[in-house]
């Protein structure tokens, strides 16, 4: 076939470029900079810092209780701690000079207590002398300013002398309001140190049935360490493990050290079983993925047929069997499929197959083994075949050396999807039968 001559050149916009506006470069620069907050950004993030705000309102009397509370024990303790002379006491201990310096730690404790009985009879005398001079309203704001006082004597937070250093009682939806507890968490499975701490990438937001995070680990942590360790996450977590789901962020977005958590409100498997989408259609196309099922988000879970090869395993009872009977079933509602079902259960379960299947066998005697060898020769024959067909073929009709949707509903062409099933296959690859393989004696 003559070649023409090889032309060479490039595409030439001779149109102007697209003016961008100061609007379109503000928009960008504001969902690109990490100066802008997350909820500034997004309206699903935006929905969730209002209903965090809203609950942070409505606990804030509560919290503001318990931090004057907490403060009130700290300042207690530090009064006695003074009054008592603990350090001074401490250090002729240490000292052994106990003995010798009693009268001197008796006299610094007797002076102590007049100090106190002072300045509350000072205090006293001057909030009566105010409350005479100015009214009730001087006592409510000394009260409030001690009440601030005593409020940040006794905030939760790392340092202050009223956080508590173990976490106590139960766990299980408290990381969501306080990120803190999450990175208590994680110290507790051994997943960060003592002195580490966790960088949050998107605060806790409502999903399905849970609550989604997203968190950086410190610098050399790896996210498939915490994946290794769920089950250490959700017993410091106290949630069931079931609950817990961690996965490494992949793609654009992620990187080795960044984990996505996901934590259901109960268990997300004692829901009863979902009825699948083939029960409501006539026909299904063998080209289109299967909705094959749910995972613990309730994400649906696609099956590509085509392509696929599926290893099932599990103990016993815990469906094996169905699950290889809703990919058939799936095939089988595809009039173009050819099925081959081997079912060396014997049971009951591929019955209704053998109407449909272009083979099937049931049973596990040694006849049954050395059939699917003969399939299998039948097979390696046909797809052998196949290729030196697709040779023949025009670009159009086959552009590769692969089946297309068009090729496998071609009658003429006789090469339709063909899908293999072994039930209990560990039976026939136990199977030692002697069987003869190009003049040798082998297993079958």
């Amino acid at each position: 076939m003559p070649v023409r001559a090889v032309l060479e050149g490039e595409f030439v916009n001779d149109g102007s470029p697209p003016r961008v506006t100061w609007v379109r470069r503000f928009m960008n620069w504001w969902k690109r900079s990490p100066r802008v907050p997350l909820w500034a950004k997004d309206r699903v993030h935006a929905v969730q810092a209002a209903k965090d705000l809203v609950v942070a309102l409505v606990r804030s009397p509560f919290r503001l209780l318990g931090a004057v509370v907490r403060g009130l024990v700290v300042a207690v303790r530090w009064w006695r701690s003074w009054v008592t002379v603990r350090d001074y006491r401490e250090a002729a201990e240490q000292s052994e000079k106990l003995a010798d310096k009693f009268g001197d730690i008796r006299e610094l404790t007797l002076f102590r207590w007049k100090v106190t009985g002072a300045v509350v009879a000072g205090v006293a005398i001057v909030s009566a002398v105010a409350d005479l001079v100015y009214g009730h309203r001087a006592l409510w704001i000394g009260g409030g300013v001690i009440a601030v006082a005593l409020a940040v004597l006794g905030r939760r937070k790392d340092g202050s002398p009223g956080r508590k250093a173990v976490l106590a009682g139960p766990r299980t939806l408290t990381w969501t309001m306080d990120p803190q507890v999450l990175v208590d968490a994680f110290r507790d499975a051994k997943l960060i140190g003592k002195d580490e701490t966790l960088r949050l990438v998107e605060r806790a937001t409502r999903q399905g049935d849970g609550w989604a995070i997203t968190v950086d680990l410190p610098a050399t942590r790896k996210a498939s360490d915490v994946v290794k360790n769920r089950d250490a996450l959700a017993s410091a977590l106290a949630v069931d493990e079931v609950q817990l789901i961690v996965e490494r962020v992949r793609g654009n977005g992620g990187h080795a050290g960044r984990v996505a958590m996901w934590v259901a409100d109960e268990d997300p498997y004692a829901a009863p079983p979902l009825r699948t989408p083939l029960l409501a259609v006539q026909r299904w196309d063998a080209w289109r993925p299967l909705p094959f099922g749910r995972d613990a988000r309730d994400r649906r879970i696609d099956l590509p047929l085509v392509w696929t090869s599926l290893l099932i395993g599990a103990i016993p009872r815990q469906g094996k069997t169905m699950a290889a009977r809703l990919v058939a079933a799936a095939l089988i509602l595809d009039p173009h499929v050819r099925l081959y079902v081997a079912d060396f259960k014997a049971g009951k379960d591929w019955i209704s197959a053998a109407q449909v299947a272009h083979r099937f066998m049931s049973g596990d005697d040694t006849e049954h083994v050395l059939a699917l060898i003969d399939w299998l020769v039948e097979l390696v024959g046909e797809v052998q075949g196949r290729y030196r067909r697709m040779q023949e073929l025009d670009d159009l009709t086959c552009p590769e050396s692969k089946v297309t949707p068009d090729m496998s509903r071609d009658r003429a062409l006789d090469m339709p999807i063909t899908a293999v099933f072994i039930d209990e296959v560990q039976l026939p690859l136990e199977d030692r039968t002697p069987v003869e393989v190009q003049g040798k004696k082998l297993t079958a």
